[in-house]
């Protein structure tokens, strides 16, 4: 009687089914996989002069970033980037960044003002909205009557 064991190779079937097929299915030998270097992100790309304006990482996700300019998600390869940043749509809508100003510019009012002249100010809108309103004034009368009230309230800081 002999003891000694033998391993043999676990024998698959031929198939017909395609590779492609197959790989969706999971069921590719190790031999048919194909080996794929995932590129991860880095931190120094935000502060290179070419994708500094444009690239921002996205949080818990290591071998994307995104392009906020043209609102895409791009894989993390240094090359993809750089061909990302020649294309013409990327190029023109980073020129339509530049001439944005940030939301808070909006939002912020000036210092100068104190908040009794905010609150005259609200009060004097809101009146003039609900006049207008209320007597059903078209919007065409009130874009040219506020050209108006400024002129004749020019040394008041309400107008």
């Amino acid at each position: 009687m002999d003891n000694s064991f033998e391993c043999e190779e676990p024998t698959f079937k031929k198939t017909n089914t395609p590779k492609k097929k197959r790989a969706a299915r999971n069921e590719l030998t190790t031999k048919e996989k194909e080996r794929v270097n995932r590129k991860l992100f880095r931190q120094e790309w935000l502060n290179h002069e070419d994708f500094k304006n444009w690239l921002k990482k996205i949080p818990n996700h290591k071998l994307k970033c995104k392009c906020i300019a043209c609102n895409i998600i791009l894989s993390c390869s240094k090359s993809e980037l750089e061909k990302h940043n020649k294309g013409k749509k990327h190029s023109d809508n980073v020129k339509s960044l530049r001439g944005l100003k940030n939301m808070s510019s909006f939002v912020n009012r000036p210092s100068k003002t104190s908040t009794k002249e905010l609150h005259v100010v609200k009060t004097a809108e809101i009146k003039l909205a609900a006049f207008f309103a209320e007597n059903n004034v078209s919007f065409q009368l009130i874009d040219k009557l506020t050209p108006l009230l400024k002129e004749i309230f020019n040394d008041s800081n309400t107008a």
